[in-house]
């Protein structure tokens, strides 16, 4: 099996599969590679230009994830079933504290009427 490889970097399969998800095609690689600025950060090296950030390991030689910056070419997250079903709980739960805590105010300010405490 060939290894795939873009302006002599090689692509691993955590790269083609961000590029997939985020829309980002080959030319506009190239293109952060061939024009782009090349930064070197905390996290490692990669190429920028425009909105595009092309992460790389210089050393290998190797294509590591690719960014595209705009937010309106990113993919939406679909939560999991199971993500769902906790966000859900969370949000019941919530609303059964503030209930027994509205209700425990009203029981004390019912108390206060009916025992007809004054303010002094």
């Amino acid at each position: 099996m060939s290894k795939k490889s873009l302006q002599g970097f090689i692509k691993t399969r955590h790269f083609t599969e961000r590029q997939r998800e985020r829309g980002v095609k080959d030319r506009e690689v190239a293109r952060a590679i061939q024009q782009g600025e090349l930064v070197e950060t905390d996290q490692g090296h990669h190429f920028s230009f425009g909105s595009l950030k092309v992460s790389v390991n210089i050393h290998q030689e190797v294509l590591v994830t690719v960014h595209p910056g705009d937010p309106a070419k990113c993919t939406k997250k679909v939560l999991s079933k199971e993500e769902a079903k906790r966000i859900i709980q969370l949000i019941k739960e919530t609303q059964e504290q503030k209930e027994e805590t509205s209700s425990s105010v009203d029981d004390f300010l019912a108390y206060v009427q009916a025992a007809g405490v004054k303010k002094r």
